[in-house]
C-alpha cells in the first residue's frame, strides 16, 4: 500500500454555547475524520464518524478542514 501521511483533520460543529468567562458564542466541534496527502501529491479522505441524535439534527452539513492537532 502506498505511503500516506495525515495532514489535516475533518471538524464539524455540532452545537453551540456560551462561553461563561467572555459570554461569547463557541462551538462544540466534533472531528469526524482525516485527510491524508499521498505520496504523488494527491488528497484523500477517511471519514471515521458521523454525528447521530440532536448532534445531527445541529450539523448544516459543512466539512472544516483544519491542520492536524499533535496529540
Amino acid at each position: 500500500m502506498a505511503r500516506m501521511t495525515h495532514v489535516e483533520d475533518l471538524v464539524i460543529a455540532v452545537g453551540e454555547y456560551l462561553d461563561p468567562q467572555s459570554g461569547e458564542k463557541r462551538y462544540r466541534n466534533m472531528t469526524i475524520g482525516r485527510v491524508f496527502e499521498r505520496e504523488n501529491g494527491s488528497r484523500v479522505a477517511k471519514i471515521t464518524c458521523l454525528p447521530a441524535g440532536a448532534e445531527a439534527a445541529y450539523w448544516n452539513g459543512y466539512v472544516n478542514f483544519f491542520p492536524k492537532r499533535d496529540q
